[in-house]
């Protein structure tokens, strides 16, 4: 039982932390074959991932001041680390934006989004994943507070 709590809990941490800033966009992007620094990747077809070197704090209006800014459309903005990806417009030469933006020296590092699991979760999947895991932790903790309780075997009928 504990195995298998450990696995779905593993499971559960792996595809959320990997799938849940990816998934709203990646879905229906093409992965595509290129060379970035010297080694072949699997990337992402109009998605680059940046840092800026001095995070911006987030309000109402980044998302739509960064796009403009970048002339593409943001898709994630982490402001605790100033992680920032966009979606440029289809067609674009993602390779050619980024020589670009390189040369804005607000940006610490940029990449293509690079494809790093060959499988994301679907939202149906991680739905049943977390309904499993959540059960099996509520079940230990049925299990913990009844062992924890003291029995009462005087206790009138």
């Amino acid at each position: 039982m504990k195995t298998t709590l450990l696995f779905y809990v593993l499971i559960f941490f792996v595809s959320y932390s990997v799938s849940t800033s990816q998934d709203s966009f990646i879905i229906d992007k093409k992965v595509l074959k290129g060379v970035w620094k010297g080694k072949e990747i699997n990337y992402f077809e109009q998605i680059i991932s940046f840092v800026l070197k001095e995070p911006l704090p987030y309000d109402s209006t980044i998302l739509k001041t960064l796009g403009k800014r970048f002339n593409a459309k943001v898709i994630e903005y982490d402001e605790s680390d100033g992680y920032v990806t966009i979606e440029k417009p289809k067609g674009a030469d993602i390779f050619k934006e980024i020589a670009q933006l390189e040369k804005d020296t607000t940006i610490k590092y940029i990449s293509p989004l690079i494809q790093r699991m060959t499988y994301i979760l679907s939202e149906r999947e991680k739905e049943i994943l977390r309904k499993r895991v959540d059960d099996s932790l509520q079940a230990l903790k049925k299990k913990a507070t009844k062992k924890a309780s003291p029995k009462k075997n005087n206790e009138p009928k």
